[in-house]
């Protein structure tokens, strides 16, 4: 009896485990069928779209952001008002002209460390007529002037027309002939073709090597000067080094390169005393 109850029992988990696995096959089956029937998505993946320049543009701007063209506007529209005669834009450089004050830099103010408030400007312009540096300090929301003074000994980084302006002003003068000695001292060749010389320039002050600079040059960071570098197509440098007068528009001495200084500088300069010379602009 024992014998047939174990046998009867051992049938019915045996039944019990092949329905289960029957059962489980046929729901795999089915979800396999499901997903051959789906249709493949062949459709490009989307993305969030992002706000439009106009809306982040109404955004009120932090205070670490750089300038946004509306606050330089700004900025320049309330200078514009207190002095009209100023220059408001850098100009073209076939038109550059130094009879109004230039804007040489417009740039936000920095803070200080974790510091917070409004949004300012410093705007600086160069008088050409009084060699003066004028320092403007703007609120970029308002429009409000919050500072306008004078500086002098002040000399900020050539704006672009001012490069260009230099080495116009040298090819106009006599001294071009000495640009094209230099040239062919260096490359063996005549300079035919003015577009193979490259130029460079930036501001020049006479507390540099002032021992080979004429009594002009010798004027240079209280006046508005610009020193050029000049160099060949292949980077040959050429070994004259102008000094042109900004505010006059005119070449102030052709070389300070040493060697050919002293031929820049008169004899009645070179032998007298500068402690006992007083200079005076006219």
């Amino acid at each position: 009896m024992i014998s047939n109850a174990r046998q009867t029992l051992a049938n019915f988990f045996c039944k019990a485990q092949c329905a289960t696995a029957m059962l489980l096959l046929a729901l795999l089956a089915s979800q396999a069928s499901t997903l051959q029937a789906a249709p493949k998505d062949n459709s490009p993946p989307t993305y969030k779209k992002q706000p439009a320049n106009n809306q982040t543009r109404d955004k009120p701007a932090h205070w670490r952001d750089a300038l946004r063209m509306e606050e330089r506007e700004t900025a320049l529209q309330a200078i514009a008002r207190k002095n009209p005669g100023f220059e408001q834009r850098t100009r073209r450089n076939d038109a550059f002209k130094n009879d109004r004050p230039a804007l040489l830099l417009l740039e936000k103010r920095p803070l200080k460390k974790n510091a917070r408030g409004a949004r300012l400007v410093d705007a600086y312009y160069y008088d050409y007529q009084r060699n003066e540096t004028i320092h403007c300090i703007v609120d970029a929301a308002t429009g409000e002037i919050h500072l306008q003074r004078t500086v002098t000994d002040l000399q900020l980084p050539l704006t672009q027309d001012e490069i260009q302006h230099s080495f116009d002003v040298f090819l106009q003068s006599p001294h071009r002939r000495k640009l094209a000695n230099a040239y062919e001292v260096a490359t063996g060749q005549s300079l035919i073709d003015i577009s193979n010389v490259k130029f460079k320039a930036y501001v020049f002050h006479a507390s540099a090597n002032s021992a080979r600079l004429n009594r002009g040059a010798k004027k240079c960071g209280r006046t508005r000067c610009a020193q050029l570098l000049l160099y060949t197509r292949e980077n040959i440098a050429l070994n004259i080094t102008p000094v042109i007068d900004l505010s006059r528009s005119k070449v102030l001495q052709a070389n300070t390169e040493p060697g050919f200084a002293s031929e820049e500088i008169p004899a009645a300069e070179a032998v007298s005393d500068p402690s006992h010379v007083h200079e005076h602009d006219h």
